[in-house]
């Protein structure tokens, strides 16, 4: 039994050590699957979007494995300054029309719960939000959630809500809808641009809330 014992010790290779990168990137992914949970998930919003507040913990993505063309939830500041806001003459998505993109932005694509507004070359998967401008409904079981900094939005006020180097989320209603848009932090939009986006956001019949 020592020998064997003995045998089994030598086969024994220590582990490598950990880089930074490597528990950024682990951290990065715990957080997209919060965030994706909550958020996506079929666009929880309640924390959302909060999550972001929670993101701390938030932030989209749902499983500990990253999806392909996912991007790391950590923000870097955009190369070249704050983007600009351009009239969108593009095709329109079911669910939510836009008046407005960031240059160089399309509308990437929906799903009944929500919008994703991505540069050109994302091909991240529509229920990655990281990197993006995401447009959803808030939760069926979640109430409009009033934070510290009030803006106008159609008309009516509305909430935003920010994750300092992750994201900035705004929440309104518009009718009977109360509606949700997340900006990632790396785009560079201010609150002022993301509030000139909002009012020119349409919610059409087909877009959906959902539960839990």
């Amino acid at each position: 039994m020592t020998d064997l014992e003995t045998r089994l010790r030598d086969l024994r290779v220590p582990a490598p050590p950990v880089s930074d990168e490597v528990v950024r990137a682990d951290v990065a992914r715990a957080r997209r699957a919060l965030h994706r949970r909550r958020l996506t998930r079929v666009g929880s919003g309640g924390v959302a979007v909060a999550a972001v507040g929670v993101l701390a913990a938030v932030v989209v993505a749902g499983q500990s494995g990253g999806q392909s063309g996912e991007r790391p939830d950590v923000a870097t500041p955009p190369a070249s300054g704050h983007l600009r806001l351009v009239d969108y003459t593009g095709a329109q998505q079911p669910g939510f029309t836009v008046a407005k993109v960031p240059a160089g932005f399309v509308l990437q694509g929906a799903t009944p719960y929500s919008l994703d507004v991505a540069r050109a070359d994302d091909h991240s998967s529509l229920d990655v939000f990281s990197g993006k401008l995401t447009v959803m409904l808030q939760s069926k079981d979640a109430t409009l959630r009033h934070t510290d900094h009030p803006v106008t939005v159609h008309g009516t006020t509305g909430y935003l809500h920010t994750e300092k180097g992750v994201a900035t989320t705004l929440e309104y209603l518009d009718g009977g809808h109360d509606v949700i848009v997340q900006a990632w932090a790396d785009l560079g939009l201010t609150d002022a641009q993301l509030v000139e986006f909002a009012n020119g956001v349409t919610v059409s019949d087909s877009a959906q809330a959902s539960v839990g």
